[in-house]
């Protein structure tokens, strides 16, 4: 039997403020459309013409998730921020599979390691629009645009902005890939932010 290894990348959360303070900000990179070339070799690019978080997948040059998280800041933001900043504060685990399927029946496809880092005042308004965003801009936490973000950010987003730890599962649809199942598991990753 084949067996199935799941895609692995990180996300970073980078705030303005100490995660706890009302007033923070979330930074986003606005994604760019998908292209006539993208449709033609049918590759699915996640977030086109979307707001995300700075993140992607894990290289081989990565020695960990957390390598990965300061290395992707670094070419979407233009923030090399030390690798001590970065507290891991959630898991993403996505499943294909269907209405009536089971966790233990689903197909692991990607696990998303995510950190929170807060970007010193002297750094915040020096970014740069890097690698893979066409805009990228600060957001008040209180006013995401969830209208122009990925569907299941809705799920987890609001969770991982305040105090808590969580491994977020998200399962969807493996014909047409919509979100059908979440479950929010509270975890504590032996690190706070």
């Amino acid at each position: 039997m084949k067996t199935h290894k799941p895609h692995l990348g990180t996300l970073v959360l980078a705030l303005d403020a100490f995660r706890l303070d009302p007033r923070r900000r979330l930074f986003l990179g606005l994604k760019p459309p998908e292209t006539a070339v993208d449709k033609c070799r049918r590759r699915r690019k996640v977030g086109c013409d979307l707001w995300v978080p700075p993140g992607g997948g894990i290289e081989k040059i990565d020695k960990s998730p957390r390598h990965c998280a300061q290395r992707e800041l670094f070419e979407e933001a233009g923030w090399r921020l030390p690798l001590n900043r970065f507290s891991k504060i959630g898991r993403l685990e996505g499943y294909f599979g269907s209405a009536r399927s089971e966790w233990q029946t689903a197909r692991l496809k990607w696990i998303v390691h995510i950190y929170s880092v807060t970007v010193p005042p002297e750094l915040k308004d020096g970014f740069i629009c890097g690698d893979g965003f066409v805009k990228v801009r600060w957001f008040p936490i209180d006013c995401l645009p969830f209208h122009r973000m990925i569907d299941s950010d809705k799920v987890w987003l609001p969770q991982l902005v305040g105090p808590h730890h969580l491994v977020i599962k998200l399962m969807f649809d493996r014909k047409v890939g919509k979100l059908i199942r979440s479950e929010l598991i509270p975890e504590y990753f032996g690190e706070r932010a």
